[in-house]
Formats: C-alpha cells, structure tokens, sequence
C-alpha cells in the first residue's frame, strides 16, 4: 500500500521555461514524468530524502527529458552538464582523476 507521493523536481524554471536539446542528436526534448515505488525504510529512500517516520512504500514522482529521436531519457542534472550549468563528472582511474568529455 502506497503510504505518500513525494515530487522531486526542485528545478522548476529550468525544466520548464527553458528550451533544451539532446546533447546526442540535438533534436528537441520534452519533459517526462517517471515514477518509482520505494520502500520508506529502504537504502534507496535515503536518496530522496523521505521523512523517516513514514511507513510503507513512497511513490516518488522525478522529472526528466525524452528525445525522441534517439529514444532517450535525459536526467535533469545530466542536461545541465550538458550545457555547462553543472561542472563535468570526474572519474577516477587508476589513481588518476579525469574529467568526462562531454560533446556538444
């Protein structure tokens, strides 16, 4: 029995009144809705920053973008590494650390 329903677009301006385009194809994206049903007391709960008096599951509702082009869902913090909102992933490899290219 689903308990609560927790939003977790905290960027409302960006995703909505800003155009985006897939940094793959360059096509237009729109915004998605996606869904997850997570235990309240799971390890993945933690992540979504649900109260811990809750009990049950928490459906949690995050928003992403959809190219339809290429049939891929961009995360909103992915989209602005993309356009250079966000500094780039830094991976670690072989005790060096080096920053992920990201075309565009």
């Amino acid at each position: 029995m689903i308990s609560g329903v927790k939003h977790t677009n905290d960027d409302m301006l960006y995703t909505v009144f800003k155009s985006h385009k897939c940094p793959d194809c360059n096509g237009k994206v729109k915004r998605v809705k996606t869904t997850a049903i997570v235990n309240a007391k799971s390890f993945e709960a933690k992540k979504y920053d649900i109260d811990p008096y809750t009990i049950g599951d928490v459906k949690i509702i995050t928003v992403e973008f959809y190219c339809a082009k290429c049939d891929k869902k961009i995360s909103i913090e992915d989209m602005k590494r993309h356009e250079g909102i966000l500094p780039k992933k830094e991976v670690v490899i072989d005790g060096e650390i080096e920053t992920q290219k990201i075309e565009k």
